[in-house]
């Protein structure tokens, strides 16, 4: 199965010779309340306007889509006037496509076609014909009564449309429709903005407790679920995804864009779910957009003086290189520990020059030399933009700066650590008064405190974090020799994904603990120096 994030709860799935889209057509950003008519301050994506463009032209990778469907009409899942499109494109073109959608959508579609120059009264010609004969024989409407499901058999794929309760009192009124599909040894729950509890994972009742439906068999255990991230990030929802739903692969998506995200929302829900979750693996598709969690859960033990605690397995996390770096990718912000070079993971920047990554964010105390350490990056023109406090070593770091083809920003070497320290610890900034009445300062809050002026830096982080250690154990307890800590350390806690270059390997209890440095909770792999 191949996932392919568009924006929002928009993803394409494709399965041999499947292509299906859930929620992939939207236009606005921001959502107005339905009750109060405030707009929400939280901003998410739109549909890009290339991956619009390639939908109505049939360009890959969305070229024969299958189904497109639709969980609800709200604007940051279902757009009509790009619904409209693609359906009159499509007819025109005699192009196949199904698309399946709540009533509501269906109606706001309607609305938009009938109000085309081609359906004016007493015309009849062949567009209007076309789009009417695929009005009715490829988009399905399914009727909204909770307990009630529709089955419908298209192209090979069974599907089954769920009516479901929308999270929040506020949108009572809408008519949601999660979706199983069955792809021959496949299946797939996309559930929108559906209520993560048991109104919509178990027997689903009335005012008066009667049983109108019993969804359990159904919506339990299914191979992939696609789910919204703020209504899983809740202890409730993490509870009844392991326990209740125990899918195998979660597909978390509709995240808020990373510049708002200043409280580390989306990094602390994760690691909530690593914590719930005994063997996970997270696979990330355009940056910071959507995760891939695949699952194993811990077994229901009775724990009594006859039994014992079932052992939760550890995970491996001594691998090869080329194993990580499949985790690497172009466009990414990466820090690096290290010193001039001291402390340094080489192997792993070798590893990147060798996978020839680009445009490369690069978080790092300083560009090292052009033969040694992060240099070699610059060297060869992989990075667009440094942030670290001193380059004076390795001159091509200042020969791009000063030629416009690699973004520099400089920081005071203790207003970075801090910044990176900040990350690591969920702050959303430092307050400093390093840089006041310096070009430090320009484009930047001030805040005073007690009568003394500050100015705002906000924290650090990275999708990956390369840094070296001494000596680590199998599970990742790292102790640094000397001034190889640097800034190592702070970056062990700062980054998505952890990395540690290990000179030597030890096995797990050969290290005292009180000798720790930084926790093996916070490292990911280990790879041999």
């Amino acid at each position: 199965m191949k996932l392919t994030y568009i924006a929002n709860m928009g993803t394409m799935a494709q399965y041999k010779n499947k292509k299906i889209l859930f929620d992939a057509l939207h236009q606005k950003k921001y959502f107005t309340h339905p009750v109060s008519g405030e707009v929400d301050s939280i901003r998410y994506k739109e549909t890009p306007k290339e991956v619009y463009e390639s939908i109505l032209s049939g360009k890959a990778p969305y070229d024969n889509i299958d189904i497109i469907f639709i969980s609800h009409y709200h604007p940051d899942h279902a757009s009509s006037t790009m619904l409209k499109e693609v359906v009159r494109t499509y007819a025109i073109q005699n192009r196949k496509l199904n698309i399946i959608c709540d009533k509501i959508t269906y109606k706001k579609l309607l609305r938009k076609i009938y109000s085309e120059p081609e359906f004016e009264e007493n015309t009849n010609n062949e567009v209007k014909n076309k789009i009417l004969t695929m009005l009715e024989q490829n988009v399905y409407p399914v009727d909204y009564k909770l307990g009630e499901i529709t089955s419908i058999f298209i192209q090979g794929m069974r599907i089954q449309a769920i009516p479901m309760v929308h999270e929040g009192d506020e949108f009572k009124d809408t008519e949601l429709i999660a979706y199983k599909i069955e792809i021959e040894d496949k299946n797939i729950l996309f559930t929108g903005d559906a209520k993560i509890d048991k109104t919509n994972y178990g027997k689903i009742e009335d005012a008066q407790n009667r049983v109108l439906g019993d969804y359990a068999e159904i919506v339990t255990q299914p191979e992939y679920l696609i789910v919204p991230f703020p209504y899983v990030s809740t202890l409730h929802g993490v509870e009844l995804l392991t326990q209740t739903i125990k899918p195998e692969n979660i597909v978390i998506c509709h995240f808020i864009e990373k510049e708002e995200d200043v409280h580390n929302w989306t990094k602390s829900t994760i690691r909530y779910y690593k914590r719930k979750i005994i063997k996970y693996h997270i696979f990330r598709c355009r940056q910071y957009s959507i995760k891939m969690i695949s699952c194993s859960y811990k077994n229901n033990v009775n724990v009594n003086r006859k039994t014992k605690m079932e052992e939760k397995p550890m995970k491996q996390k001594v691998v090869e290189i080329s194993q990580v770096m499949d985790l690497v990718k172009d466009g990414m912000t990466i820090m690096v520990g290290g010193f001039l070079a001291c402390g340094t993971p080489e192997k792993l920047v070798d590893a990147v020059v060798e996978k020839g990554l680009k445009d490369i964010t690069l978080i790092c105390n300083d560009t090292g030399f052009v033969d040694k350490g992060v240099g070699k990056w610059v060297v060869n023109k992989q990075v667009k933009h440094v942030i670290a406090s001193h380059v004076g070593t390795n001159k091509e770091t200042g020969n791009q700066m000063n030629s416009g083809e690699m973004k520099v920003t400089l920081v005071p070497q203790g207003t970075l650590a801090e910044q990176i320290r900040a990350g690591g610890s969920g702050l959303g900034g430092i307050l400093t008064p390093t840089g006041l009445g310096t070009i430090v300062e320009e484009g930047k809050q001030k805040i005073t405190v007690d009568g003394t002026e500050y100015l705002l830096e906000t924290a650090l982080r990275a999708d990956i974090a390369f840094i070296y250690g001494s000596t680590v154990d199998k599970k990742g307890n790292i102790v640094y020799e000397k001034a190889t800590r640097n800034f190592n350390l702070m970056m062990a806690m700062a980054a998505d994904t952890v990395i540690v270059q290990a000179d030597k390997i030890v096995e797990v209890g050969e290290i005292d603990p009180n000798m720790v440095m930084t926790s093996g909770v916070c490292v990911d792999y280990i790879i041999q120096g």
